[in-house]
C-alpha cells in the first residue's frame, strides 16, 4: 500500500491512498465467489450463476463491498502509519475502482495544530476587581423586603400613590389596529419601571373609574416587547382597582422572622459575605478571561474547521434549548450557530494554548486531583461519584484529568501575569 501526505494547511491535509492492484483482485474475485454461492437468479440453482450474469447483474453492488471493505481495511492503517490523527470524521474522495488497476482513494483529514507558544510569563491584562458597596447590601435587604411586603385596598378609597399596584383595563392601538382588547385586565405596579414612557405620572392621582389616554413615540431597545418597539401608540388605561404595598420595617423583628438571622446587622453580615463570594468567582472569571483573550491575541493558532462548526452547533443548541424551551430543528440550529463561530474558535484557542503552557511548565494532574475534582463535578449534579463514574465510563477519568491540566496552567497564566488597573486607562 502506498501512502502520500500533503499538508493543505497546519490543521489539514490529503492523505492519497493507492491499495495494490493484486490486492484489488482479490476483493472482488471473493465477493463474485460469496455472491455466487448466495445469489438466487431466476433459472439457475444457487451456485450454477455464470459469472458473466452476476457481473451483468451484480457489478454495482460489488463494487461497493469492494470499495468498502478496502477503505475500512486500508485507511486507520495509512494514517497510523504516517502518524495523523484525525479530530473528527475522515472527509473520504472514494475514487472510481476498476479492475486490473490499483484503487486510488483520498482522505480529507483536519489534525490538531502544532502549537509553538511564545510569550505567554508575564503578559498584561488590564483588570480592576469589582467590590461590593453599602448599597449593594441595602438594595438587597430591600428586595428582601419586597418579597414579603403586603398588597392589601387602602383602609379609605384614594388616589394613585407611586407604590400602588394598579388593576385597569388596558388598550393599546397603533392607529386602527389594538394590541390588545379593552377589556383586557392588568396588573401593574407602579414601584417597578416599566416600558412605556410617563405611566407612574401619567396615573399618579387619579382613582377608581378614571380613564387616562395618551400618545407616546415608544423607543427600540431590549426592554420594549417586540411589536411596540419604534412605534408612536396610543394609550387608555381604565382604573378598576387600587392596592397599597406595605413594606415591613427593617429591624431585627423582620431579620428573626423572614431570614435566619437574630439581628438587621447579623443579615447585613450574612448578605455581604454572600455577595462577596459571588463577586469573587465574578472577578476571577473577568480575570481568566481577560488572560485568555490577551494570550490569544499574542500566540496565533488554526483551529480545524469542522471542530469550530460542531462546537458552534453546540452552543447554539445548548442556548435555544434554554431560551425557547423545546428542542430546535437541526435547520434551526445550522442558521442560529453563526453567532457562535467566534466562541467556539477562541474555546479551542484557548484550549490549544493552554495545553502548549502546560507541556512547558510540567503542569500535570495527580490521580488524588482527578479524584476530588470528579467527586466535586458528582456533587454538583447531585449524584454518587460511583453512579457518576459509571455514567461517563472509562473516558470519565481522561477527561477530567485534562480539565484539571487546563485549570492549573490557566491559574499559572494568571499568577504570572502583569495585571495593571484598568482605571489607568480610564484615566488617560
Amino acid at each position: 500500500m502506498k501512502v502520500e501526505v500533503v499538508d493543505v494547511s497546519k490543521v489539514e491535509k490529503r492523505v492519497e491512498i493507492e491499495v495494490p492492484v493484486e490486492r484489488v483482485g482479490d476483493e472482488i474475485e471473493e465477493q463474485y465467489q460469496e455472491l455466487k454461492n448466495t445469489a438466487q437468479v431466476k433459472g439457475f440453482r444457487a451456485g450454477k450463476v455464470p459469472r458473466k450474469m452476476l457481473e451483468r447483474l451484480f457489478k454495482d453492488y460489488v463494487y461497493e463491498a469492494v470499495i468498502k471493505k478496502l477503505i475500512e481495511e486500508t485507511l486507520e492503517t495509512a494514517l497510523a502509519r504516517k502518524s495523523i490523527e484525525p479530530v473528527v470524521e475522515p472527509v473520504l474522495d472514494r475514487g472510481e475502482l476498476k479492475p486490473g488497476e490499483a484503487y486510488l482513494y483520498t482522505a480529507h483529514v483536519e489534525v490538531k495544530p502544532a502549537v509553538e507558544i511564545g510569550e505567554y510569563k508575564g503578559i498584561e491584562i488590564e483588570h480592576r476587581d469589582d467590590v461590593v458597596k453599602d448599597q449593594d447590601v441595602d438594595e438587597t435587604v430591600q428586595r428582601l423586603a419586597e418579597g414579603v411586603a403586603l398588597i392589601k385596598e387602602p383602609p379609605t378609597p384614594r388616589p394613585i400613590k407611586k407604590d400602588d399596584q394598579v388593576t385597569a383595563d388596558v388598550s393599546i392601538k397603533e392607529g386602527d389596529k389594538e394590541f390588545k382588547p379593552g377589556d383586557k385586565e392588568e396588573e401593574i405596579e407602579l414601584w417597578r419601571e416599566t416600558w412605556i414612557p410617563g405611566l407612574h405620572e401619567r396615573l399618579a392621582g387619579r382613582g377608581v373609574g378614571d380613564t387616562v389616554t395618551f400618545t407616546a413615540e415608544i423607543e427600540d431597545h431590549d426592554g420594549v416587547p417586540a411589536p411596540f418597539k419604534g412605534k408612536k401608540l396610543d394609550f387608555s388605561f381604565t382604573i378598576k382597582a387600587i392596592k397599597e404595598r406595605i413594606l415591613p420595617e427593617l429591624n431585627d423583628e423582620f431579620a428573626k422572622e423572614y431570614t435566619k438571622n437574630d439581628t438587621l446587622e447579623a443579615l447585613r453580615l450574612s448578605i455581604r459575605d454572600s455577595l462577596e463570594e459571588k463577586m469573587n468567582s465574578g472577578n476571577r472569571s473577568r480575570l481568566e478571561a481577560a488572560a485568555l483573550e490577551s494570550l490569544i491575541k499574542k500566540n496565533a493558532v488554526e483551529v480545524p474547521p469542522s471542530l469550530i462548526k460542531r462546537e458552534a452547533m453546540n452552543m447554539a443548541k445548548q442556548f435555544m434549548t434554554r431560551t425557547v424551551r423545546r428542542m430546535p430543528k437541526d435547520e434551526e440550529v445550522e442558521q442560529f450557530s453563526s453567532l457562535f463561530q467566534e466562541e467556539a474558535k477562541k474555546s479551542f484557542e484557548a484550549n490549544y494554548l493552554l495545553e502548549a503552557i502546560a507541556k512547558n511548565e510540567g503542569i500535570e494532574a495527580t490521580d488524588e486531583e482527578v479524584e476530588e475534582r470528579i467527586k466535586k463535578d458528582a456533587e454538583r449534579v447531585n449524584m454518587h461519584p460511583d453512579k457518576y463514574q459509571a455514567r461517563f465510563g472509562d473516558a470519565l477519568q481522561e477527561m477530567t484529568r485534562r480539565q484539571v491540566v487546563l485549570d492549573k496552567a490557566l491559574d499559572f497564566l494568571v499568577r504570572s501575569a502583569t495585571i495593571k488597573d484598568e482605571t489607568d486607562k480610564e484615566r488617560k
